[in-house]
């Protein structure tokens, strides 16, 4: 479902506003492991992963993708 709102955002041109995306995931292997099957589809349509470690840091994949905007 979060793969499916982030397109869905992505495609909304309202008003001249640019609108970015991410998905946020708990940072552990079963999470990785389902989303390396489609991680490269996920950082060319511009959608910004978010790791989400146990202390609450965050990882960010792509790391340019804050930088972009």
């Amino acid at each position: 479902m979060a793969l499916f709102k982030s397109a869905e955002a992505l495609c909304i041109k309202k008003n001249g506003t640019e609108i970015f995306c991410g998905i946020a995931l708990p940072d552990n292997q079963p999470h990785k492991n389902i989303l390396n099957i489609i991680k490269q589809f996920i950082l060319k349509s511009g959608i910004g992963l978010f790791w989400v470690k146990e202390g609450g840091t965050v990882e960010i994949e792509p790391e340019s993708f804050l930088q972009q905007r």
